[in-house]
Parts: C-alpha cells; sequence; structure tokens
C-alpha cells in the first residue's frame, strides 16, 4: 500500500509538472502574439484636423462631342475647363479677331468708296453729262 501511495504521489506530482510547463509555454505564446505598439503622449487640444487622399484611376467620359470655329485664327481666351459644364451656344473660347476687323474695315472703304463713286456718276448722269452705258458701267 506504501508503494501504491508513492506511485500515485509520484504520477501526481508528473502530471502537476507537466501542466505547470505547458501553462509556461502558453505564457511565451500569449506574449510573442501581443507585439508592443509605440504610443506618443499629448496635451489635449483645438486644431485643424488634414487628411490627404491620393489614389489614381483611368477615366472616361459619358459622351464626346467635336468643337469647331467658324473661322482658324488663334486661341486668345480660353473661358472653359476640361470637365466644365457647358450648353448649347455657350461661349467656349476667345479667338484673336484682328484678321476679321482689318478686313472689314478695308470692306467698309470700298463700300463707301464704291457708295461715293456712284452718287457721282448718278448726279452726272441726271445732269446729262454721261451716257446710259457709262452710268450702267459704274453699277456693275
Amino acid at each position: 500500500m506504501k508503494k501504491l501511495c508513492c506511485w500515485m504521489l509520484l504520477g501526481l506530482l508528473v502530471a502537476c509538472g507537466a501542466a505547470k510547463k505547458e501553462e509556461k509555454l502558453a505564457d511565451k505564446d500569449k506574449e510573442k502574439k501581443e507585439e508592443k505598439v509605440p504610443v506618443e503622449v499629448a496635451q489635449v487640444g483645438t486644431g485643424f484636423i488634414e487628411a490627404t487622399l491620393s489614389a489614381s484611376a483611368n477615366l472616361e467620359t459619358e459622351a464626346q462631342v467635336a468643337v469647331y470655329s467658324r473661322t482658324s485664327n488663334l486661341l486668345k481666351t480660353l473661358l472653359v475647363e476640361e470637365g466644365d459644364h457647358v450648353a448649347k451656344g455657350d461661349v467656349l473660347a476667345r479667338l484673336d479677331d484682328e484678321t476679321q476687323k482689318i478686313a472689314r474695315e478695308k470692306a467698309q472703304a470700298t463700300f463707301e468708296k464704291n457708295e461715293k463713286e456712284y452718287l457721282r456718276q448718278k448726279s452726272l448722269f441726271e445732269q446729262k453729262m454721261i451716257s446710259q452705258q457709262v452710268f450702267n458701267d459704274t453699277l456693275f
């Protein structure tokens, strides 16, 4: 009976030792899993929060429109930017119109000269100083 008690006591000690060893291994695993995070301590206060998000993507248009001008002049001012909403008839850009202004002034001067010549020829025709043929030539 003494032997049996000794064996039981020995078995109990071995079992307790194994359980203690498993408990130590579990504690080491737990410490490995819990990694320490560095922290910074600061006073609480009022301030601005700034967050920036940067991303890249491929964009596709819903619709594509070709824009043509009536003349082929240099671009003077661009009134809209890419992505702006526009409606039919909106002015998108201003072109350099110096060439058209010069042509208009030249045409106006030619018109005024021809008008004066017509009035002079008409006056001469009414006074019977020129023939019908000369007056008709003035008209065309």
